[in-house]
């Protein structure tokens, strides 16, 4: 895992009712094809703080969360998840989920402009465009506005996100794909569930290694798609060679942007944060 996902972990939890109680923990990673990797997952009596110090102490040991300014968390904000962030790994990058976000939001600030300004700020990758979004925001509606921007930047919008773990994920979809493929297997009694579990990763591991043992590009399948879609979307740019490895890249809309291949970055952060 260590050798091939990003060091970037998105961690959840989910309460279980029938045959038995409890919480279901689990933390997912990413691996080199943008799939789902699963890491680990337990069943605690409860999701208050001492059960997620417990699971973050045991996730820090197991895969190596050292030098924290290189990781990244992505979760829903659990109550007891926070204190256990603060605490164990405070400089770590602790990312919430925008659409759990907008949840909280929409309760008191209802309307499709307001949906897409916020989505539009979380989306933006370089702090201009974020403040134009913000700005839009305010003009619509003041209140809503001052509702956002009570949340820690470097939490929620791409533009604040640190570019270390080479992945832009707003949402939880990690966690929440694994949990809703286990989902048959959690209304099974405890030990016939986590068996069920333990078989299914066992077998998709498996089918994973042996077909990318068999896929003949140094490319993975799902990355050299977002590579043709990208492909696509600049045909309505202009670059211009300004030496080495320099570029300017023009847009239709006039955005005009500074690449670098030797270093790859571009002055959007886009192509930096992922």
């Amino acid at each position: 895992m260590k050798r091939g996902c990003r060091p970037i972990v998105s961690v959840d939890g989910c309460h279980l009712t029938r045959p038995h109680k409890g919480v279901w923990l689990s933390a997912c990673g990413i691996d080199p094809n943008n799939g789902m990797f699963p890491i680990c997952y337990c069943v605690t009596e409860d999701e208050h703080k001492r059960s997620w110090t417990w699971f973050v102490e045991l996730l820090i040991e197991d895969i190596g969360i050292y030098e924290q300014e290189k990781w990244t968390i992505i979760s829903d904000r659990q109550k007891g998840l926070l204190p256990a962030i603060y605490e164990l790994l405070p400089r770590i990058e602790h990312r919430y989920r925008v659409k759990h976000i907008y949840d909280n939001f929409k309760k008191e600030h209802h309307g499709l402009s307001l949906k897409d300004k916020l989505w539009g700020a979380a989306r933006a990758t370089h702090v201009n465009q974020f403040k134009a979004e913000m700005d839009a925001l305010k003009k619509l509606d003041e209140h809503a506005y001052k509702w956002l921007a009570e949340i820690n930047l470097t939490h929620w919008t791409k533009s604040y996100f640190r570019t270390s773990p080479k992945c832009d994920l707003l949402l939880n979809n990690l966690s929440e794909t694994f949990n809703s493929v286990i989902l048959d297997a959690r209304i099974k009694p405890l030990i016939g569930m986590v068996e069920t579990i333990r078989i299914y990763l066992q077998k998709r591991l498996q089918a994973k290694r042996e077909y990318i043992e068999k896929y003949d590009c140094s490319i993975c399948p799902n990355i050299q798609g977002k590579l043709e879609k990208l492909k696509d979307q600049s045909r309505i740019c202009i670059s211009s060679h300004a030496g080495g490895g320099k570029f300017e890249v023009r847009d239709m809309f006039g955005g005009r942007y500074a690449i670098n291949i030797n270093e790859k970055t571009c002055s959007c952060r886009g192509w930096d944060l992922t």
